[in-house]
This record gives C-alpha cells, structure tokens and sequence, in this order.
C-alpha cells in the first residue's frame, strides 16, 4: 500500500513538472537558426559545407543555453530546406525564404549568418621536429539577421568584429576540410574559435533586444487596458468586498494591478443633430487585482469616492 502511494506521488511530481516545463516553452520565441556561410576572400564556404555545420552548431547551442529561446530542431529544418529545394549558397536568406522557412517549421523566427571576413596574423613559433608550437591572432568579421515569420520584417540585425589569440600545435601539412574548403584545418578550427565568442555577444544582445521589445508591447497593450465589472460581492452590511472584472489572463492584467472604478455620468450631445458625442467618467473607487484567471479578475477596493454604490457594468481601466 505504502510502495503504491509513493508511485502515485512520484507520478504526480513528474506530470507536475511536465506542465511546467510546457507552460514554459510555450511563452519563449521559437527560433530555427537556417545556416552559416561566407564570402570572405580566400575563406568562402556555401551552407551544405562542413564549416558551415560547425558554425551553425554553435549559435544553435549558443541560443539553446541562452534559455530565452526554443530552438527547432535542425534535422527536421533539413528536411524541410530539403522539401522545398532550397539552394545552400546564401546565409542571409531573403525575407520571403525566411517566411516560407518559418512557416512550414511553424516557427516565429528565422536566423542565419554570414562571415565577410577573416584576417589572420601570426606571432611568434618554436619548432620541435616536424611539430610547431605557435601563437596566431584571428579576426573574423560576422553578421547575423533574425526575420519574424508573421510579418516578414528584419527584427534583428547585427555585424561583430571579433579577434581571438590561440596558441596551440599544428602539423605543417595543410589538411582538407569537408565541403571543398581549401583552407588549413588549424585555420578553420581559429575561425570558429572567433564564431564562437561571436554567437555569445550575438545572442546575449538578440536576447536583450527581444525583451525589451516584448516589453514595449506588454506596455502599448496595457496602457489602453479597460473593461467593466461583471459581478460585486459585498458583506451583510452592505460594505464592498471585492469585484470581479472581464479583464481576464489574455489581456496582460496582474496580480498586484490597481484599476480604477468609473460611472458614466452626463452625456454631452452635439446640440443640432442631438447625437451623444461622449459621456463623462465620474471616479467612484480605486481597487487592487486580487487574482487573474482565464477570462475574469478578481479586485479587492481599497479607496471610496462619494457614494455612489459600484454595479455591473461599471467601467474599469488598468492604473499604469
């Protein structure tokens, strides 16, 4: 009996953190990240090239441990590059690819990169036999551009020069590298060393800018937030308890929101065609939001004006 209760609580805890963990993904942007080429001199790669996996890979780790994204699966976007005969050539997809991309995905934003340059300069070196010990500075010039699928606009993008110093060993034969890129291992493995910290700042200030608008729009919507009550509760004695409003979890309302209470009061018609052309707002209380549910809020008043009693109706809007 006691080995059934403890299954049954365990199977609790877990579906518990399962809806969490849903609930959670479902409020982050969900990102597919398309490729990373370039058409640095001498250092060029297409999309379908090894490199350009590696690339990829890393601003694809870089936004998943970011935690402010839901990043698709990159095998089910090959699939669907695939579908629709996409050509690997061009990082920085045109809007309507992205779009197309996004869609079939049904993610909300596509990312890609671009590389447009690569500077190399090498310091000093001590030989060993046929091994090299030998410190090199790598400066890569990056863009990248985040598209929103629902509009189709650019809403990010960004180009970083970044340079790094590596000192390590190296063969002197210079090997070939996946995907018909003629250039050095050692120089694509300094390349992606540069990507790398790259991809960091990319996200770090990608991520900034999407809170900060989501922020903005969070404030746009609540600042024209308004509706009316639907039910009063009051105590035996007639004193008001709390009210419920139509200002439900969709609107952005939250626990903690004050709102003020209106009645409308005169109207003020226009005195030729006689057509109300507004009515006055009369202040008749200020309440604190108590709870948020699906489609109503709860508000407990804390502050009278006059005593004209609250009904249904009565006009709200959210306090900023």
């Amino acid at each position: 009996m006691v080995k059934r209760i403890n299954i049954l609580v365990i199977l609790v805890m877990v579906l518990f953190l399962l809806c969490i963990i849903s609930v959670s993904s479902a409020q982050l942007p969900r990102v597919a990240v398309l490729g990373v080429d370039s058409t640095a001199p001498g250092y060029t790669w297409r999309m379908d090239s090894g490199l350009s996996y590696n690339a990829t890979e890393l601003l694809v780790n870089t936004l998943v441990n970011d935690g402010r994204f839901e990043v698709y699966e990159r095998s089910r976007l090959e699939e669907i590059i695939d579908e629709i005969e996409f050509q690997h050539y061009s990082g920085l997809v045109d809007p309507n690819t992205a779009v197309r991309i996004g869609q079939l995905a049904g993610v909300d934003i596509v990312v890609s990169g671009r590389v447009s340059n690569v500077q190399f300069s090498k310091g000093g070196s001590l030989t060993l036999g046929a091994v090299k010990l030998k410190k090199s500075s790598t400066k890569v010039s990056m863009t990248v551009r985040a598209i929103e699928v629902a509009t189709g606009r650019i809403l990010f993008s960004t180009m970083k020069d970044e340079s790094a110093s590596r000192t390590g060993v190296s063969a002197r034969l210079r090997l070939p590298i996946p995907g018909g890129i003629s250039f050095s291992k050692e120089e694509a493995e300094n390349i992606l060393d540069v990507i790398a910290e790259i991809c960091e700042k990319v996200v770090d200030e990608f991520g900034h800018n999407m809170a900060v608008e989501r922020r903005s729009q969070d404030f746009s919507k609540r600042q024209d937030l308004e509706g009316y009550i639907v039910e009063v509760m009051a105590t035996s004695g007639g004193e008001l308890v709390r009210v419920y409003t139509n200002l439900g979890e969709d609107t952005g309302i939250q626990v903690g929101d004050k709102i003020e209470i209106y009645k409308e009061g005169n109207a003020i018609v226009d005195p030729i065609t006689n057509e109300v052309l507004d009515r006055e707002l009369d202040l008749i209380a200020i309440a604190r939001i108590t709870s948020v549910k699906e489609k109503l809020s709860i508000a407990l008043v804390e502050q009278r004006y006059g005593a004209s009693d609250i009904i249904k109706t009565d006009m709200v809007k959210l306090i900023l």
